[in-house]
């Protein structure tokens, strides 16, 4: 039982390693990449001296940060399920019905208040791919 969550890691990063590799060599991908980092708000991120050093910190961050927040966020919407769990334990409801309820709430919040997380989401993904692009297109100068 011990090595279970070690093959499902495994078999994890065996799958978003895939699904990198893909995206990365996928011809639509790579225009939507261009696209997000072309947008006016971005454009000239990473231009200055230095910039493809602070596009790696960028993408450093991003892939640091982001499983903890997706975690962070997880583990929020299992506690609000439990407690709504409880809730329709004692309205003696049954139990099964709230994580299809909670979900459809975060759902429709979701789509509510897009207004107010979309445009600095994709201007986070624009930065991003920005990153991503001057990084990873950046060649050096040869030594004197």
């Amino acid at each position: 039982m011990q090595f279970r969550w070690k093959r499902w890691l495994l078999v994890g990063l065996g799958v978003a390693a895939a699904l990198f590799s893909w995206a990365s060599s996928s011809a639509a991908m790579r225009a939507r990449v261009r696209w997000l980092a072309s947008q006016p708000d971005v454009r000239t991120a990473f231009a200055s001296q230095g910039g493809s050093t602070d596009a790696l910190i960028v993408l450093i961050t991003v892939a640091i940060l982001t499983p903890i927040a997706v975690c962070l966020l997880l583990m929020l919407i299992v506690f609000v399920v439990k407690v709504f769990e409880l809730v329709l334990f004692k309205l003696r409801l049954p139990e099964w019905a709230s994580m299809p309820l909670v979900l459809t709430a975060v759902a429709y919040a979701t789509y509510v208040v897009r207004e107010m997380w979309l445009p600095t989401s994709l201007y986070t993904l624009g930065v991003v791919a920005r990153a991503y692009l001057v990084f990873f297109s950046y060649v050096p100068s040869p030594p004197r």
